[in-house]
């Protein structure tokens, strides 16, 4: 790849190279780059319970095949309960969207609606406010915050559109019983955004989960969410 093809790509998003040579630089391996962001910062939420709610790709550096994460200056930390109840909304999301009607279109209808109601339950039972508070507002949020915000997920509409959709139906009600929520979701849209912008879309519960099973495991808690999930199809 010349420096000129890499700079006009990749090089809105990572560092220039000079021009003034006619030489190559090996072309950046941008799907192992968002997989590796996205499992740091996975095991910083989830795990670690301390993490960087700006992680823009300003502050994401790779050099020498190496992942350089910089300017920590905006760092949110979660208590115990806070991680634990993320990690039921990543397990559970997870296991949403692998039975919603735009993933599976033969899924059966009552087993969608179950896996929302799980959705929607838990979402209220932590604290998470919408002015109507309508299922369908809580569903949609969570599913795109923290699973998928690629087109075939929020088709037709982009995400500024999706965004706008979403305030117009159910605007957000009050998050001071869920203010952490706000910083997990900036990074979550920042990471996701720029896979989308190297052309590598992910689904961020199935990158999340690994670590949100073992932060419930590791407090006894994870059978019981299961279970849940498996009363989806009973």
């Amino acid at each position: 790849m010349c420096r000129n093809t890499y700079n006009y790509t990749l090089g809105w998003v990572l560092p220039n190279f000079d021009v003034s040579e006619d030489s190559v630089v090996v072309p950046l391996n941008a799907a192992r780059l968002v997989d590796d962001l996205l499992q740091v910062h996975g095991h910083e939420v989830l795990i670690d319970g301390c993490f960087n709610a700006d992680p823009h790709p300003g502050n994401i550096l790779h050099a020498d095949g190496k992942l350089a994460l910089i300017d920590y200056g905006q760092v949110k930390r979660l208590t115990k309960e806070q991680r634990l109840e993320f990690a039921k909304t990543i397990v559970l999301t997870e296991a949403a969207i692998k039975v919603d009607p735009r993933t599976d279109r033969n899924v059966d209808p009552k087993v969608h609606a179950r896996a929302k109601q799980s959705i929607v339950d838990h979402n209220i039972a932590i604290g998470m406010k919408t002015e109507k508070m309508l299922p369908q507002t809580l569903y949609e949020l969570t599913t795109t915050w923290f699973g998928r915000m690629d087109a075939a997920w929020v088709y037709p509409l982009n995400m500024v559109q999706w965004t706008d959709k979403m305030q117009d139906l159910d605007p957000m009600g009050s998050l001071d019983d869920v203010d952490y929520v706000i910083m997990v979701t900036m990074a979550s849209m920042m990471l996701l955004g720029l896979g989308q912008m190297l052309q590598q879309p992910r689904n961020l519960a199935t990158m999340w989960a690994p670590f949100a099973r073992q932060a419930l495991e590791e407090e006894g808690l994870l059978e019981d969410v299961e279970k849940e999930i498996a009363s989806w199809t009973a």
